[in-house]
């Protein structure tokens, strides 16, 4: 009996019951292993409010996430630095006003001086900004007032591609207790200006989501 044990943990050890390598030479494995998770998705909490005051008229919002840790050597090459974990998909919510696209929706936490700022970008067909809003923050409220200040939020609108942003120059035209935060949201839109840019070439996968029917709550 004991032999017989033996003889079974060798065979285990050496993969002789049946658990042969994968078809692929292991890269199978290989992937699952080396798979980066990522971080906790940002979510988009009024929607409803935030078409209304970006795209007035909007119907519904198709969404789609679109996996990006295939392109991290690109994204680290256009982002200057590593990307982080939450930057591996983006989540892009497709408005659509009576069926016809009316620009895209993204969304997106950033670390401000106080914690944690979430942005809502709105984007036109042409891939334009077109209006930002802050969904949550924990600045306050002074610091809060200055960042959804049209000062702030309005030197973003119009902005089609990262290298059209504002620079570091008008960080620190601003008053001092807003630039950290004021930078960190500034970084943000950049990231996701990069990341929309990256997603939309042919071999970035995507994975469609339920839609967002909205309609109910526009009228």
């Amino acid at each position: 009996m004991l032999a017989l044990l033996g003889l079974a943990l060798v065979a285990h050890r050496f993969g002789w019951m049946g658990s042969s390598a994968p078809a692929d030479g292991g890269a199978t494995r290989l992937a699952t292993t080396n798979r980066i998770e990522g971080a906790a998705v940002c979510p988009w909490r009024e929607p409803a409010s935030d078409l209304a005051a970006l795209f007035p008229g909007a119907t519904n919002a198709r969404s789609e996430v679109r996996i990006l840790s295939g392109k991290r050597l690109d994204l680290a090459s256009r982002l200057g630095r590593q990307p982080e974990p939450e930057e591996n998909a983006l989540h892009v919510h497709q408005v659509l006003r009576e069926g016809r696209s009316a620009g895209v929706v993204l969304v997106r936490r950033v670390k401000g001086e106080h914690g944690a700022i979430e942005l809502v970008v709105g984007l036109n067909p042409a891939g334009t900004l077109s209006g930002i809003r802050i969904q949550r923050s924990r600045e306050p409220d002074d610091i809060a007032a200055i960042l959804a200040s049209d000062r702030v939020l309005g030197s973003f609108h119009g902005c089609r591609a990262e290298t059209e942003l504002p620079g570091g120059e008008w960080v620190a035209t601003l008053p001092a207790g807003a630039r950290v935060s004021a930078s960190a949201m500034l970084e943000g839109v950049r990231s996701l200006l990069v990341m929309l840019s990256i997603s939309e070439t042919s071999q970035v996968p995507r994975s469609p989501t339920p839609d967002l029917v909205i309609s109910d709550h526009l009228h």
